[in-house]
Order: C-alpha cells, then structure tokens, then sequence
C-alpha cells in the first residue's frame, strides 16, 4: 500500500506516519525505485499506535510497550501516571471548590496550589509555558521538553528557576524573532526531526563504553557518517540551517549558556547527567 492509502485505513495522517517510521515504530519496505510499501501488518501497527497514543501514552512509552516481552509492565506504568494526575486534578478541582465558597481566598489558595505544584514532576515544564508563551518560550519547550519533567523541590532548584525566569523575561527575542518562527514551522512540518534526528536521537540513546577502544572507534565512524548525512539534509532546507545557526549565533552573544543552559542543569539531573556524558565524550573523540 501505499502511504495516502494506510493514512485513509488508519486515520492517520501521512505526517503523523512518517513521524512514527522516523521514531521507529513501523519500518516499511522499499521497491527498486525506492517507493515505501506499507503492509497489513503495518496498518495493523499503526491502529494499535493510535489507540496508544489515544490512551494518552507518550511516543517513547509506546516504543517501550511494543519492544516489551512483558507489556503489562508498560501498562502498569502508564496507569500510575494517569493515577499521579487523577491526583494533580482532585487537588486543582479541591482548590476550585474553595474558591467558589470563598472568592475573597484566592491569594492564599494561590499560595498553596504553588506549594502543591512545586513536588510534581511536570511543575517546570507547565511554569515555563505558563510564564513565557511567545514563540521563544515554545522553542524552549520543543528543544527541552523531555528535559523539563521535574519537580522543584529545593532551594537550589529554586534559585535555578529564578534566574531563569528573569534572563527569559528580559530576553529581547525580536532579532531572532522571523528566525525562530521558522523552525517552529520547520519542527511543525517535522522538517526539523528530518535534519536532526539520526545524529540527536542516538546521542541522547547512547550506551557505549567510553574504555572500550573499539566501541569509540565505531562511534567515530558514526558520527562522521551521521554529520554527513546531515550536511546533505541541509542542503534541502538552506533556509531552515540558515535560520538555525543564526539563533546560535545570537542566544550565544546574549548569554545563552551561563543564563539558562547551566540553570537547567541544576534543575534537570537527567539534562545534567546527558550533557556530562557528552561532554566526555566529545573529550575522547578529540
């Protein structure tokens, strides 16, 4: 089949498809011509990822669920999560109800719905979208998101968060402002993830020993091939690479990596943990 014919079977769209192969999640043959054939099987799996991601699970749990011997394990992980925000919404409805018998109490019940929030786990992602929801403040949430599932729950992550918060709040972003409204659009039309994908996704899914002299051998060979393959990428999109190194250029005059890139490592272990690896990495690859 063709993919306008999975995307009518489905009742996804051929973007959506082509997100899902690029994750990994199906992998359609080739002809001759290189003409992708999508199978019944494929369908098949592509209906199963609908209703997964109906069901609210993340494109990463789903890659989880269908690479798992045992899937339940998935599923009961999911349904703790879903459990953790039947939580989150009983507090937010408890604090509603208080509101409505007293109107005069918001300042108070404000206070207390930001001690609530500051223990979740997503309480930096939603206050940075709550905060700053410009075009730059999107593309902070595109580039971090998986970076932002954390709690602030100590004085240093708070500290962390304020300055964040005040550099992003005196951030002049109309330079740059045409710039980022082109990669949105780019990341929008899954441009970007076509550009980016192979060399960011397997940095951040890495799992090499760096003492092992073979192993970093073979990550050389594919780096150079993945910034080759890149290279021609952007050859396609000039506009969108053009756009691309100006943000750097100009996030890097204004402070970028001090302001915000060392904060987020405070408050993210897991962003932390990812850039010491690299970091190393990029030492013995020297």
């Amino acid at each position: 089949m063709k993919i306008s014919e999975v995307s009518k079977i489905t009742g996804l769209t051929k973007k959506a498809i082509r997100y899902y192969e690029m994750k990994g999640l199906i992998t359609p043959a080739e002809d001759e011509a290189g003409h992708k054939n999508y199978t019944n099987d494929i369908a098949d799996s592509l209906q199963l990822i609908a209703f997964l991601r109906n069901l609210d699970m993340s494109v990463q749990d789903i890659v989880s669920y269908l690479a798992a011997a045992d899937k339940s394990k998935v599923l009961n992980q999911h349904i703790s999560s879903i459990n953790y925000k039947i939580v989150q919404f009983k507090n937010i409805k408890d604090l509603t109800v208080s509101l409505l018998e007293n109107p005069s109490n918001y300042k108070s019940l404000n206070m207390e719905l930001e001690r609530v929030n500051r223990s979740n786990t997503d309480y930096l992602l939603n206050k940075l979208k709550k905060l700053f929801p410009t075009a730059f403040g999107e593309y902070i949430i595109v580039h971090f998101r998986e970076y932002l599932a954390e709690p602030v729950d100590s004085i240093e992550k708070n500290e962390a968060l304020n300055k964040i918060v005040s550099f992003l709040d005196e951030f002049d972003e109309s330079p740059i402002q045409e710039h980022i409204d082109m990669l949105l659009n780019a990341i929008t039309k899954e441009e970007m993830a076509d550009i980016s994908y192979d060399l960011d996704y397997s940095m951040k899914n890495l799992n090499i020993n760096l003492d092992n002299q073979d192993e970093v051998k073979k990550f050389r060979m594919f780096i150079q091939a993945s910034k080759e393959k890149m290279n021609v990428s952007l050859k396609n999109y000039p506009d969108i690479a053009k756009a691309n190194k100006a943000v750097l250029a100009y996030l890097s005059e204004v402070g970028y990596k001090e302001h915000f890139i060392d904060n987020l490592r405070i408050l993210s272990p897991k962003y932390d943990q990812y850039l010491a690896y690299f970091e190393n990495l990029s030492n013995i690859l020297q």
